[in-house]
This record gives C-alpha cells, sequence and structure tokens, in this order.
C-alpha cells in the first residue's frame, strides 16, 4: 500500500461516504481514535484503505478529523473517483506516493 493523500473530513461525513467502519479503535494510536475502512474498487480490483483519525476528548461529532487514503497499485484518481472528492476540494492534500507496511 502507498499512502497518497489525506483531507479533512468530518465523522458523520465519512460514514455517510462509506458506511460503518470495519475497524473502530476508541484508543487509537498518537494520532487518535480510529475508523478504518477497506475496499477494493471495480472494476480494476486496486485496494483502498481509509484511516480516519479523531481527537481525543472532543465531541467527534463536531471536530474535524483526518482521514489518510491509501491505496495498491498508487494510483490516486479512481480513489478520489470512489470517495467523491474533488481535485480542488481545499480540505485535499496529496503528495508523492509513500510506501507502508
Amino acid at each position: 500500500m502507498w499512502a497518497l493523500a489525506d483531507f479533512q473530513a468530518y465523522r458523520g461525513e465519512l460514514h455517510a461516504r462509506l458506511g460503518t467502519p470495519h475497524r473502530v479503535d476508541p484508543q487509537g494510536s498518537g494520532l487518535g481514535i480510529e475508523h478504518v475502512w477497506a475496499f477494493a474498487l471495480k472494476p480494476t480490483g486496486q485496494r483502498l484503505l481509509v484511516e480516519l483519525y479523531l481527537p481525543h476528548g472532543g465531541n467527534v461529532e463536531y471536530i474535524a478529523g483526518v482521514a489518510v487514503l491509501y491505496a495498491d497499485p498508487p494510483d490516486l484518481e479512481p480513489v478520489l473517483w470512489a470517495m467523491g472528492i474533488e481535485r480542488t476540494d481545499s480540505r485535499l492534500r496529496t503528495f508523492p506516493p509513500v510506501p507502508v507496511r
């Protein structure tokens, strides 16, 4: 998998777009509470992983978190299309693919 982008999002916004998370870790990592989704995109089978990190100690419904987008292969365009995110969205930050394990 490669990290391709991140964007600011609210918990309810991602739940509406992606459904119930496949995994929730209320303790989270050092980055905050984790909500995780994993998909295989059609028709290519590209793997997509979305990790939403929400800060501890606040009302997670009203505080934006950071969603990191990972994909394999590292092609961002199908990921943005599947997520319904426009490249012009000011909340989106893209970067060169970063391999992760």
